[in-house]
């Protein structure tokens, strides 16, 4: 008796699996993961010797954790870094499907017959060292992530070299491992470019079929300058923005200056506007506008005789009290402090 997972999510390919199992004198006992977490726990209390999937994704984990599985991936055609790992083609067909399962049985009769139980009980261990191994590969894929979300592009340039040179060292020991973790860094670098996210799939299946890994990484790098050249030209764009609020906010600081209002003067959502603003300033916009009410309230206090709650009022601040609460909070003195002192000490209250 054979045990086989199945972890394929379309109804017309299990059908057509059904049928083709049905065909064999052998018996099968069949398994089905429908969540990604409960695939290994599946393959482990199970005993399972073949899996059967279309999800480019677990293929890692499966093979790094059990390297002596049979896995038959539909989707894709025969990769050149396992002999343990048979692709067909879509769309799925009976015979194709057929000859894979019969060429999985054979190795492992093959190997049942050479007497290599005792290397199958212990591939776990190997995989579990190959892992202890591999864990600081993954943290390129982790700073290369952070670099992204940072839109840092510098770093993304330096942390993308690095990573793609340490995986050119290991390729060929594991090279199904570094096919996956071009593979994930692909998708970060297209989520930033929309344009092409149409790509997607064909680059993936291209990752995955190509014998050459130079063409891999000059796929990535210029991937990479896809998305530095987005980050450059929204830095240009958030700039362009920042200085149309900075304008208006110096024309109208008197008014009441609400973030929806601001973000509708640039057609940008309130949110949006917020971060950006914050990012390239280093301050919030009520931290701004406040600075700018305030530094217009110095300059009256020192150049006119009007009131201090006229002054108020005339940069924005309706309550007196709360004026002279934020002025003194700005610069250590109350308005009427401020307008007493010699002009020349203008210096330390900015």
């Amino acid at each position: 008796m054979y045990k086989i997972l199945i972890l394929n999510g379309n109804v017309d390919e299990r059908s057509l699996l059904y049928d083709v199992l049905r065909e064999f004198d052998e018996e099968f006992e069949l398994y089905e993961a429908k969540e990604k977490e409960d695939t290994l726990r599946i393959i482990h209390s199970k005993n399972i010797q073949i899996v059967i999937t279309d999800r480019h994704t677990n293929l890692y984990e499966i093979y790094e954790n059990y390297p002596y599985l049979e896995i038959i991936m539909i989707g894709n055609e025969q990769p050149i870094f396992a002999d343990n790992i048979r692709c067909v083609k879509e769309p799925l067909q009976k015979d194709d499907l057929k000859q894979m399962l019969i060429e999985a049985i054979h190795h492992i009769i093959k190997r049942e017959e050479e007497g290599s139980v005792w290397e199958v009980e212990h591939a776990g261990i190997r995989a579990a060292e190959k892992r202890v191994s591999l864990e600081r590969d993954d943290t390129w894929v982790k700073e290369i992530e952070t670099a992204i979300s940072l839109k840092n592009g510098e770093v993304l340039k330096f942390k993308l070299e690095q990573a793609l040179r340490t995986y050119r060292t290991i390729e060929e020991q594991y090279p199904f491992y570094v096919r996956s973790m071009y593979m994930m860094i692909l998708q970060l670098l297209v989520k930033i470019v929309p344009s092409k996210m149409s790509d997607l799939e064909k680059m993936i299946e291209y990752i995955f079929k190509t014998e050459q890994s130079i063409k891999i990484e000059n796929l990535l790098l210029t991937y990479a300058e896809l998305v530095v050249d987005e980050f450059e030209n929204e830095a240009k764009s958030s700039n362009r923005v920042i200085y149309q609020v900075k304008q208006y906010i110096n024309l109208h600081y008197h008014e009441d200056l609400k973030l929806s209002h601001l973000a509708e003067q640039v057609y940008l959502s309130t949110n949006y506007l917020s971060n950006i603003f914050t990012k390239y300033t280093g301050r919030s916009l009520n931290k701004y506008i406040k600075e700018v009410r305030l530094s217009k309230a110095q300059e009256l206090l020192l150049s006119t005789n009007m009131k201090i709650a006229d002054i108020g009022r005339s940069v924005g601040y309706d309550n007196t009290s709360y004026f002279i609460k934020k002025f003194q909070e700005q610069y250590g003195v109350t308005p009427e402090k401020y307008r007493m002192k010699p002009i020349d000490q203008e210096e330390t209250w900015n």
